[in-house]
C-alpha cells in the first residue's frame, strides 16, 4: 500500500511538472467568485485557527460548529467520499484528520510563507463552460487544487502570482461549490452579494439590486450570466431546504 501511495504521489508531481506556470497575476477574490465560496469558508477557519490556543492535532472547541465542517460534510465528503454521510463517527474522524492537516498548512505558511515548490492548480477552460449547477460561466480560469494555500493568500491580502500556480487542462462542467454550501450556511444577502461582486463588478455591492444595476451599466453582456447564477443558487437553496 505504501508503494502504491508513493507511486500516486510521484505521478501527481510528474503531471504537475508538465503543467505550465501562469502568465499573469490573478486577483484571488475574482478567481473564486461566483462558484467557490468554499475558499472563503476555509479562509475564515484558518483565521480562527490562528487565534486558537489548542495544540496541533487537537480539535478546537469551535471546529464542529464552524462553516468549515459544513464545507467538509456537504462539499468535500458529498463530492468525493459520499459514504461518510451515512457514518457520522467516521465523518468526524476524517474531519479531525482534515483539521490536523489544515493546522499543519497554517503553521508552515506562518513560518515560511507561501511555498512555491507546491503551486496551486488552476484549470484553463473555454469561455462559456457550464457549471454543474447549470449556468454558463464566462471566466476561463477556475481553481482546481490547493485551496487552503489559496485561502491563506486571501487572508494576507496577496494576489496569485504567475510562479504560484500552474495551469491544467479544461474542466467542464465546472464545480459550483457555492451552490452546495448556500443551503447550509444561512448567508445573508449582504455577504452573498459582496462575494458575487468580485466576480462581476469593479466595486463591492451589498444588495443584489445594486449589483444587477451596476452590471447592467458597466458589463451588460454579463447580466444574463449574473441572473442565471443567482437563479441557480436560489434553486439550490429551495431544493435542499
Amino acid at each position: 500500500m505504501a508503494r502504491s501511495l508513493s507511486q500516486r504521489v510521484m505521478r501527481k508531481l510528474s503531471g504537475l511538472r508538465r503543467m505550465p506556470y501562469g502568465r499573469e497575476t490573478v486577483d484571488i477574490r475574482a478567481l473564486i467568485s461566483p462558484l467557490r465560496y468554499d475558499v472563503v469558508v476555509r479562509a475564515q477557519f484558518l483565521t480562527d485557527l490562528r487565534t486558537s490556543s489548542e495544540p496541533p492535532g487537537v480539535l478546537p472547541d469551535f471546529a464542529l460548529d464552524h462553516p468549515y465542517f459544513v464545507w467538509f460534510k456537504y462539499v468535500e465528503s458529498a463530492r468525493f467520499f459520499p459514504e461518510l454521510l451515512t457514518q457520522p463517527d467516521l465523518l468526524r474522524e476524517r474531519y479531525h484528520s482534515r483539521v490536523t492537516r489544515a493546522q499543519a498548512t497554517l503553521r508552515s505558511f506562518d513560518a515560511d510563507g507561501y511555498d512555491r515548490r507546491y503551486p496551486v492548480t488552476v484549470s484553463s477552460t473555454p469561455r462559456g463552460a457550464t457549471s454543474d449547477s447549470g449556468p454558463q460561466i464566462s471566466k476561463t480560469l477556475h481553481i482546481r487544487d490547493g485551496c487552503h494555500r489559496l485561502a491563506l493568500l486571501l487572508i494576507d491580502g496577496q494576489q496569485l502570482e504567475p510562479t504560484m500556480y500552474r495551469i491544467a487542462g479544461p474542466r467542464n462542467p465546472v464545480p459550483d461549490n457555492t451552490a452546495l454550501l448556500l443551503p447550509h450556511l444561512g448567508l445573508d444577502e449582504r455577504d452573498y452579494t459582496r462575494f458575487l461582486s468580485r466576480g462581476f463588478a469593479t466595486r463591492e455591492c451589498t444588495s443584489l439590486t445594486e449589483l444587477r444595476s451596476l452590471v447592467a451599466t458597466d458589463s451588460p453582456e454579463r447580466l444574463a450570466e449574473l441572473d442565471a447564477v443567482v437563479a441557480a443558487h436560489q434553486q439550490a437553496q429551495r431544493r435542499d431546504s
